[in-house]
């Protein structure tokens, strides 16, 4: 073997290493989900192996709760309804920047993202202080097919640091 040949493999090997070690270094957020049954589970998200976010979401049945406003045509579509409950198991606000939605099976008919002015519009809050809850009882999911799961991935930040998490809802006819 010659000596630029040794050299180019471990260039190769010392290039290969430091990708592995950037991207294992980049996965600072991580979540765990227990699921319940097919519909409820909880979420913990991480940062750097911090507990960040605790989400609860129950399923509510085919009918919204009777003082929750909802923008979609419930009675002629088959629906169904979610609570979701956020709390900070953190020392820092977390701040909810965008969601993003996401059908499994087939496309979006209405909004794909929601930014920050349209989750205080909708969710009432944007932010959630250490050691706090909020409750969301207007989270739906409608579909064409039989069943579907609509994703949600949502947005946040803490301490300047930008963590995601999905929030599935799953639809059965």
């Amino acid at each position: 073997m010659t000596n630029m040949s040794y050299q180019f493999i471990c260039l190769r090997i010392v290039t290969l290493l430091l990708l592995v070690t950037l991207q294992l270094g980049c996965q600072q957020n991580s979540s765990d989900i227990t699921w319940h049954n097919s519909r409820e589970y909880t979420l913990q998200l991480y940062n750097n192996g911090m507990l960040v976010l605790n989400a609860e979401v129950n399923y509510l049945g085919k009918q919204p709760p009777v003082d929750v406003d909802i923008k979609h045509n419930w009675q002629q579509q088959d629906t169904d309804f979610y609570s979701v409950k956020f709390t900070n198991q953190y020392q820092r606000s977390i701040h909810f920047e965008k969601i993003i939605y996401q059908l499994e099976k087939g496309k979006l008919f209405s909004q794909k993202i929601k930014d920050k002015q349209e989750i205080a519009e909708d969710y009432g809050f944007v932010k959630i202080l250490p050691g706090n809850s909020l409750l969301d009882e207007s989270s739906y999911v409608w579909s064409y097919a039989d069943s579907n799961i609509l994703h949600r991935y949502f947005h946040f930040t803490v301490d300047g640091e930008h963590l995601t998490a999905d929030l599935p809802l799953v639809y059965q006819k």
